[in-house]
C-alpha cells in the first residue's frame, strides 16, 4: 500500500533451477537487498489515468498488477474500478 513509501515487501517463488530466487531464499528475512531501476521496464506509474482499468494476467505474471492493486486500494480517496482476471497452473 501507500503506507509502505520508500519500501516495498518481496514474496519470492523458488524454483530448482532459478538462479536469483534460490539466492534470494538463503537472504534472512528482514535483511536489504539492492536492486537497480532500469527506466524502460517501468510503464505507467500511480496514479493511473483511467477510472476503470481491467487487468488480464497468467502466472506470476500476475505481480505486477498486485503491485498496482496495492497503490489504488491503498489509497483511500482513489476511486478507481478494477477488474482483475488471473489464470494460473497448479
Amino acid at each position: 500500500t501507500n503506507a509502505l513509501s520508500g519500501a516495498f515487501e518481496l514474496l519470492v517463488k523458488v524454483y530448482p533451477e532459478g538462479a536469483l530466487s534460490k539466492h534470494l531464499a538463503t537472504i534472512p528475512i528482514g535483511s536489504s537487498v539492492n536492486f537497480k531501476h532500469i527506466p524502460k521496464n517501468v510503464k505507467i506509474q500511480y496514479p493511473f489515468p483511467a477510472t476503470r482499468i481491467g487487468m488480464i494476467a497468467g502466472g506470476s505474471g500476475v505481480t505486477p498488477f498486485v503491485q498496482a492493486l496495492h497503490a489504488i486500494l491503498g489509497t483511500p480517496e482513489d476511486k478507481t474500478e478494477v477488474t482483475l482476471l488471473a489464470s494460473h497452473r497448479t
